[in-house]
């Protein structure tokens, strides 16, 4: 399966992996430091559960997968369930009582998702998981518990936040239908210094010129919202996914502007990776329910070359 959303689960939980490493060399903790956090994988689906065989509300799976396409296949094949399409991924890196809200575009309503760790040992995180589409609460689980490296799938509610895929006239076709949420969660447990994308790494609060603004207490600051991601258009020559990360600004009117790029596979590509994001087309973040400057962080995927 060549999705970017594929290919972004598994780098990011590669990226998780890596970095269960301990305290560091010397093995001490940084002071001040809070001991421990949790890098936290959510990965939404869609299926269709009236061809479906029925799954339980909450599934404890055997393993934790490198890529969004080998857990699939694995969801597919054991659940039976049809119409398995991913539709959004997200990592963040939290520390206890620290939330993460942001939305994704499904459908003709913006399915928001807010995620609060309210507990993180060196074992396990408990976690707050909230899923909404439109007035419509899809999936909610308080303390949700996870073990260190455990993956648990989440049957949510339906909602015609679906996409159908049909062959029509001019080939492969996509129509708007119902269908029911699955939602996957990995936990990884880490010291809280080696937490990949934390929040604000994610997106924050900026000026017109880039310049960082504090979010103050009690403001509600909600992420710029991607509504259609652009690939680049060039293949490369690589046996397996190409990906950088890059970081935007986008404007209250939906533009991505002053593109940077933050890793890369090969600087060649590096143009056709920022032309593809300034082609995106997002939501703008949202401060008090006012849309602002914010940045936003995120994986360009290349195709190789068959």
């Amino acid at each position: 399966m060549n999705h970017p959303l594929c290919s972004s689960l598994g780098s990011r939980l590669l990226v998780m992996a890596l970095a269960v490493t301990g305290w560091g060399q010397s093995g001490v903790r940084p002071k001040g430091e809070k001991p421990y956090g949790v890098n936290f994988t959510l990965a939404l689906y869609q299926y269709d559960e009236t061809r479906s065989r029925e799954i339980e509300a909450e599934v404890r799976l055997p393993q934790t997968f490198d890529s969004a396409a080998a857990e699939m296949d694995f969801l597919k094949h054991t659940y039976n369930l049809e119409d398995l399409l991913v539709r959004h991924i997200r990592s963040v890196g939290l520390v206890k009582d620290e939330r993460f809200q942001e939305g994704a575009s499904m459908g003709g309503e913006n399915v928001m998702i807010s995620i609060v760790a309210r507990a993180v040992s060196s074992t396990s995180a408990t976690l707050d998981v909230k899923i909404t589409y439109g007035e419509r609460t899809l999936l909610e689980r308080p303390e949700l518990s996870l073990q260190n490296f455990e993956t648990l799938a989440l049957k949510g509610g339906r909602g015609r936040f679906g996409l159908k895929t049909f062959t029509g006239p001019e080939g492969p076709e996509r129509a708007p239908a119902e269908r029911t949420l699955l939602v996957t969660t990995t936990a990884v447990i880490v010291p809280a210094h080696q937490l990949r994308d934390r929040p604000r790494e994610i997106s924050h609060l900026t000026d017109q010129y880039g310049r960082e603004i504090d979010v103050k207490e009690g403001d509600v600051f909600l992420p710029p919202i991607i509504v259609q991601r652009v690939s680049p258009n060039v293949t490369v020559r690589r046996t397996s996914q190409a990906t950088m990360l890059l970081e935007g600004i986008v404007t209250p009117e939906g533009q991505v502007t002053n593109i940077r790029v933050l890793q890369t596979f090969d600087s060649a590509f590096n143009e056709k990776a920022v032309d593809a994001f300034k082609e995106y087309k997002c939501l703008p973040a949202r401060l008090n329910s006012q849309p602002v400057y914010a940045t936003l962080r995120e994986t360009i995927s290349f195709q190789p070359a068959s």
